[in-house]
């Protein structure tokens, strides 16, 4: 039976209008190959399965970061060569208060059963991250946690250095961790304690906003999917 919807459909615009949403992530980054080469650089250990560096994004909002995370670890994840076994975390911690509910929520990821989720509250502290690090430890290979937004957390120094110094502190023994963090504050890291940014070290990659050219390439690539 034809529809009214299918005459209407055929003379619609749009091919994919989802192209011109705020959300919509192309196939392809455009308008950042120098970013994209400078983040596959950073990531290069993590291909060639020794110990991850600790990535960290600055930048407005609207200029590429999370574009080009995903971009970035979807070619890592896609690779045939990739020389360990990947789990990638991703949080978006915009809704999350503090390293506490951060903690859980990344333990809640990895624990296969739902009738063995964490509760958000009444946990101690010391028995969060032994969760988290035991359901870490069982992966194996490497782990890398994509925090978005990690300014958001409050007391993330918390957190942050104990997944920087789990491996020495014999918390992960079969696991190699990485953190990503994004944020468009670009003193994150200078506020951060003396004794987290000497466990962090890690590479930052800024992000500018668009020049008119790169703005232009990426305006006519929505253009092209959309219409």
């Amino acid at each position: 039976m034809t529809s009214a919807f299918d005459h209407l459909s055929e003379s619609a615009i749009f091919s994919n209008r989802d192209a011109l949403a705020d959300e919509y992530i192309p196939s392809e980054i455009v308008g950042r190959d120098e970013k994209k080469e400078e983040y596959m650089n950073a990531l290069l250990p993590v291909y060639k399965g020794e110990s991850p560096d600790n990535v960290f994004l600055y930048g407005q909002n609207g200029v590429g970061k999370t574009a080009v995370t995903h971009w970035v670890l979807n070619q890592l994840e896609a690779s045939e060569k990739l020389q360990t076994e990947l789990e990638i975390l991703t949080i978006n911690c915009e809704g999350v208060n503090t390293s506490y509910q951060l903690t859980i929520e990344l333990a809640n990821q990895l624990i296969p059963d739902s009738e063995d989720y964490l509760a958000s509250t009444g946990h101690p502290e010391s028995k969060v991250y032994s969760v988290f690090f035991d359901q870490l430890d069982k992966i194996g290979g490497t782990a890398l946690v994509v925090l978005d937004e990690i300014d958001h957390v409050a007391n993330i120094d918390t957190f942050l250095y104990k997944a920087t110094r789990a491996a020495s502190y014999g918390d992960l023994t079969e696991t190699k961790l990485g953190l990503i963090g994004i944020s468009t504050d670009t003193a994150f890291g200078e506020n951060l304690s003396s004794d987290v940014r000497s466990s962090l070290r890690e590479r930052v990659i800024e992000f500018p906003p668009y020049d008119a050219s790169q703005l232009e390439e990426v305006l006519r690539q929505r253009v092209d999917t959309a219409f």
